[in-house]
Formats: structure tokens, sequence, C-alpha cells
């Protein structure tokens, strides 16, 4: 059976969550305070341009880019009988619109929106638009569905409705009733809001990517414990559901010491090993990851391995490594899209099956929905996944460059800084920062670098080292 840890480590700027299984990272998840989060946000939209061409509209949602709304996102019909509406006969330019984002913007693309609202708990989803009673397929036993529909049928008011989550099975009743409320109180909420709101403007605004696996997860797995070195965030968890977290209570623990939560168990090491492109196996080959725009591809190298005598099982045997170390990396490096994986040549049906099941199995715990489709007849698996946010490479490395960003490398620099004065209090810390990350500095983290100053109380120093190149970060302990 797996260990499952969950380490949460918050800093200026920033806030990392790891997940790791018998000590070794399986999933990371970074917020920023620079970064841009709707997924999952409720928006009062302005429809700004109708595309009969695209049969979509653009709408002003207040962020920086406009919003797209496809015809079929904007609408409730019946897809088994029925055609959508073409977007004409749907919105007209200056509409006022009540939207959800379901992809976040991303470079000059805007939101992905749709019209079909939910507000999602730990184990009901509230649908103010659709009315009725429904549990999740998941859920098999009859008597379990009875239990559960009776259990919320009057916890919400009007048109809205409630769907029951697989987790809720075996939830005492009371807390099923309370957390439908709490959405039910939600919802009244934000429609008293819109009496007086103007458009464009945010009407709710969803969990952060942190808080946002917290609840999505959570009951999911037998996790272990989760470590935090804030008390903040650990009230935040503990309120998510509105306060009803009995099942993350107990996992909650204080991170004590003075070193960094990530150090102490080697998570930072492991993220820089996923920033490569080469992953070692343990029987001598490896797997190569290459990003581009248009898929993700992964090659399965033996590293020489010997293959005489029975080649079908030694390669069989290299693939189920690789495909159960691929799923690792999808998961960790949040690789989306079209991915093909080029495995070791093997001649069998059944052993093709075997390495797509192993494959499979690696990609259970997926937040995000996975499809893998198997091998193709010039023996390459393919496999989609949702995009879901920018990839690790992506959210870390340069644009077009090898090498961290100077965001990544200004926020690490404030936590080695932090730390630094952590084990040694009363030194004065210095950051020297190259021309790129100095300018960092200054725009895209001049608010984390204003909460560390303050933290510091004074003790930390900037300066733009000039003979530091542009990338380059320099944290060091001043001579008192």
């Amino acid at each position: 059976m797996s260990d499952i840890e969950i380490f949460i480590s918050t800093s200026p700027g920033e806030t990392r969550l790891a997940l790791t299984r018998n000590g070794i990272l399986h999933e990371l998840v970074i917020g920023r305070d620079s970064d841009q989060h709707q997924t999952g946000n409720i928006y009062l939209g302005r429809v700004e341009k109708v595309m009969t061409g695209l049969n979509a509209a653009f709408v002003q949602i207040g962020e920086r880019n406009s919003g797209f709304l496809a015809a079929p996102d904007g609408q409730i019909f019946d897809r088994d009988r029925e055609k959508p509406k073409p977007i004409n006969a749907l919105f007209k330019e200056g509409d006022k619109v009540l939207l959800q984002a379901t992809r976040d913007e991303e470079g000059d693309k805007g939101a992905k929106l749709t019209t079909r609202l939910s507000l999602v708990g730990r184990n009901l989803v509230l649908t103010p638009d659709r009315s009725g009673i429904s549990v999740s397929k998941s859920v098999s036993d009859d008597v379990e569905k009875e239990r559960l529909k009776t259990a919320v049928i009057d916890a919400v008011s009007g048109d809205a409705g409630l769907i029951v989550r697989t987790r809720a099975q075996n939830v005492d009743a009371k807390i099923l009733i309370a957390e439908g409320q709490i959405l039910n109180d939600a919802w009244i909420d934000m429609q008293a809001s819109l009496k007086t709101m103007n458009a464009p403007a945010l009407l709710h605004e969803a969990p952060g990517p942190i808080l946002g696996f917290i609840n999505a997860k959570i009951g999911k797995e037998n996790w272990r414990r989760i470590l935090v070195n804030d008390r903040s965030m650990i009230d935040q968890i503990r309120e998510l559901g509105g306060g009803k977290t009995s099942d993350s209570e107990d996992l909650l623990v204080l991170h004590a010491g003075q070193e960094d939560i990530f150090d102490s168990y080697d998570l930072n090491q492991q993220i820089d090993n996923a920033l490569s492109n080469v992953v070692p196996l343990k029987s001598g080959g490896e797997i190569i990851i290459e990003e581009t725009a248009a898929l993700t591809a992964i090659d399965v190298n033996s590293g020489g391995g010997n293959r005489r005598g029975d080649a079908e099982g030694w390669a069989l045997s290299v693939n189920r490594e690789a495909a159960q170390e691929a799923g690792r990396q999808i998961l960790l490096r949040n690789l989306s899209g079209q991915i093909v994986i080029d495995f070791l040549p093997m001649d069998k049906r059944e052993s093709k099956d075997e390495v797509a099941g192993v494959l499979q199995q690696a990609l259970a715990s997926d937040r995000s929905a996975s499809n893998v489709f198997g091998f193709t007849r010039l023996g390459l698996l393919e496999m989609t996944r949702r995009r879901q946010g920018k990839s690790l490479t992506q959210r870390l490395l340069a644009q077009n460059e090898h090498g961290k960003s100077a965001e990544t490398v200004a926020l690490e620099a404030i936590r080695l800084a932090l730390q630094q004065l952590e084990n040694d209090p009363g030194r004065r810390i210095k950051i020297s920062a190259g021309a790129s990350v100095y300018e960092a500095y200054q725009r895209i983290v001049a608010q984390a670098w204003a909460i560390a100053e303050k933290q510091s109380g004074g003790m930390i120093a900037l300066e733009q080292g000039t003979s530091t190149a542009p990338m380059d970060c320099l944290v060091t302990a001043m001579e008192n």
C-alpha cells in the first residue's frame, strides 16, 4: 500500500503543494500571486461580439482578455436528441449574461466560458439552473442512492438542483444537509448581489489551485498526513466545505523545524529533476520527454540492456517500467493535449494490452480526463489528456530559453533569503539579481518582495548585480 503524503509550502508570492507516494513526488501544484485563476469563477459578463462564423461569442468578463463562449456551452439541451441553437439565436451584442469559466485564459486566448453554472462542494454540486436531485452513476447501491437523495432533497430552494458526488457515500445525512444549505445560501447571496452589479464583474471566486486540489481529492485516497508550514493555510483547509472538514482535521500537521519543508523531504531536488527531459529507469533504460506545440512525444530507450533470449519478455519488462514512469511524469509535469509514447517494439497483442493497462493504472488518480487509445499500426501508443493550466516546464522555465524563468528565480531567492534569516537571525541578507531577475522584482513579484521585506523586518536587501548574468541571482549573508 502506498504511503501518500501532502506537503504544502507557503512563501511570499507563491504556494506549492506536493503529493508523494512512498517519498516519491507524483503531483505538484503551484499557485502564484501573479497567476490569473479563472476556472470555476462566476461572472456577470457583457456580450462583446457575436461571431456567426465561429458559432461563438466573445464576452467581456472584466479580465485581461474577453472570454470565449461557444454556442453549445451557452444553452441547455439534450445532446442525444437535440441540436444546439446557433449563437445568433441565443445572444446579441450588449447582452448581460451569467457565466462560469471552465478554463483559464492563456496568452492572448481568453477564458473558456459556459452558462451552465455549478457550485462545487466536497460531497455535493449545486446546479442553479437545473432542478432535481441526481446521484453519481458511480454509486451502484440502490439503497445508498435512495438514502442520499432523501437526505438532501430539502437542502435547496427555487429552481436549483443538487448532484450528489461519489464521495458522499456513507457520509452522515446531517453533514450532507449542512453542505447543501451552505451551497444554497451562497447562490442566494449571489442572486442578491446581481441586483446592484454592473457588467462585467466577478460574482463568485472559486478556490485557487491549492485549495481546489485538496477539495477535489481529499477522501478519494488514504492520505497519511497533510504537512503545512503555515497556520493560516491550515485554517483555510479547515474551512473547506463550510468548515465540515472532519476528514481532513486529523490529517493536518504544522511543520516543525527551521529547515524549508520541501528541502526536509527532498522535494526541491525532485522538482528540479522533473525539469529535465531525460528520466532514468531502474532497469538502465530511460524515457525522453519532448513537449511541442502540437503534441508531447515520449520515447523509451532500452539503455543497451541484454535482449538475448526472450526478446518479447525483455521488451515487455522495460515497457512496463516505462509505462509506470510515464504515467507519473504526465501527472507531475501536467502534460496535456495529444501524447504519443514510443515504447520498445512488441509483437504480441497481449503484451501491448498489458503495457496500456499499466499506463492507465498509473493515471488512475488523475483529476483531468485522460484517455488511453492504445497502439497504432506504427507501434506508437496514443493518448489524450484534458488541458488544465500550464505544464510544469511552461510554469517554471523561461520561454524559448534553457533555464528557469526570471519569476521562478526571483521567488526562489526570496524563499532562500528568508530561510537563511531564519537560520541566522540578526544577520542581514543580500539578494544580488541579474538584470532580468531584478526587473521581475520590480514588476511581476513586486508584491511578494514587499511582503518579504516586511516579514524580514528590513533585514533583506535587494540590489542589481552589475557582474551577474541577466537570469542569475545570488543570496549571501552580509557582514555585521
